[in-house]
């Protein structure tokens, strides 16, 4: 099993799910699928979303985390997803991240 993580700007999300879906349809097989909502800590302040928090004293921008458990023969189609759909042709993108799981089990599961 391998954990795909991608930081995708918020305005580019729906696309990126929706995409994702698709490609899931197709046999992807995805096992979890996530979304959680996050605010980046930028370096370059002259993006069009980028304002200032007040709350970490910083220039953020609203972004979504997408957290992704698939078999390891899915990695490459759904990493070529999240980097052609979530382009939006700003410097600072994003991140897809993609690690190795060494255990997934169900709640709820009982092994032996």
């Amino acid at each position: 099993m391998r954990e795909i993580k991608a930081f995708i700007h918020a305005h580019r999300v729906s696309d990126v799910l929706q995409a994702l879906k698709e490609v899931d349809m197709s046999g992807a097989q995805i096992s979890n699928f996530a979304v959680f909502p996050v605010q980046a800590l930028l370096h370059d302040t002259e993006l069009k979303e980028a304002r200032y928090s007040v709350n970490f004293g910083e220039t953020v921008i609203n972004e979504f985390k997408i957290e992704i458990l698939c078999h390891e023969e899915a990695v490459a189609s759904l990493v070529e997803v999240i980097q052609r759909v979530g382009h939006t042709g700003d410097h600072e993108e994003g991140w897809i991240i993609v690690t190795d799981i060494l255990s997934a089990v169900p709640v709820g599961k009982v092994h032996k």
